[in-house]
């Protein structure tokens, strides 16, 4: 019986002990869903979350927002790159603009003094719709600035020299970057002035390329940047004479992170032609 006994006095602490942390993590409607992740807010049901606490409005506010962010930004944010990429693929561009942060709501007494601690009370994809709250740097203004990005151009030489090969001869082909741009594993740093202030960086890497031989047919998307004979990994052989166009075509991916904190993929790709070589 004592055995059992302390086995009961246990779970009940445990429950007791849970129960704080469950209630912290109720959306404001106080529901969750099935999932257990918490039920997200639009842009429209903030603004009026927020107006029922006054912020904002003619009255004294009964109650501040602020936001939390795994990516670096907001106080009380962390910075991870698993929780961060987490954060970023939760939202998607129809879900708003992302990243996914936790909502905090803190009482205030009629002179704005707080009147109790910051309580998380929900999540949403509209970062920036929170009154009051620290801007934050959004997940389309990443992927804007991604396009953005001055690439390298993927060039390629050939071998025989000369751009020169004959009928049903191995050519080889060897991907060669512009000087200029940026090319797979540089960083580019944004202007603070274009991310409210942060220090974004961007790290462009490699997604693939696509080899177009200008005779209709291709090879890709690989990895390879090719080389030259014998040990090159990307060969062609023309069938019949003519004057062809061989390009290829790099697909770029990128990493960003925020104020130097961890590195998390951006939800994007852009692929840049390259100049034809006849």
């Amino acid at each position: 019986m004592r055995t059992r006994r302390s086995v009961l006095f246990t779970c009940l602490l445990v429950v007791v002990l849970l129960w704080p942390a469950m209630t912290a993590f109720a959306d404001i409607g106080g529901t969750t869903m099935n999932d257990g992740l918490l039920l997200r807010l639009t842009e429209t049901q903030m603004a009026e979350v927020q107006q029922r606490d006054q912020v904002g409005g003619g009255g004294p506010a009964t109650a501040e927002f602020t936001t939390a962010s795994p990516c670096g930004q907001g106080p009380g944010s962390t910075s991870d790159s698993v929780d961060c990429a987490a954060a970023r693929t939760s939202c998607q561009p129809a879900d708003g603009p992302g990243p996914l942060v936790a909502i905090f709501r803190r009482p205030l007494l009629p002179d704005g003094t707080p009147a109790g601690p910051w309580v998380r009370v929900g999540s949403t994809c509209y970062p920036n719709s929170i009154r009051g709250a620290q801007p934050i740097v959004t997940m389309a203004m990443i992927r804007e600035a991604f396009h953005l990005t001055p690439w390298a151009q993927p060039q390629i030489t050939t071998q025989p020299k000369g751009d020169i090969t004959l009928v049903g001869l191995d050519t080889y082909y060897k991907v060669n970057w512009t000087p200029t741009g940026y090319q797979p594993d540089e960083v580019e740093p944004l202007d603070p002035a274009t991310m409210l202030g942060y220090h974004v960086d961007i790290r462009v890497k490699l997604d693939h390329f696509t080899y177009l031989f200008g005779d209709g047919t291709t090879f890709g998307p690989t990895p390879y940047e090719g080389g030259i004979y014998p040990t090159g990994t990307i060969t062609h052989q023309y069938l019949h004479s003519g004057a062809y166009p061989a390009r290829v075509d790099t697909t770029f991916g990128a990493d960003f992170r925020i104020n130097g904190g961890a590195w998390a993929p951006v939800p994007d790709t852009v692929t840049v032609p390259g100049p034809p070589t006849t």
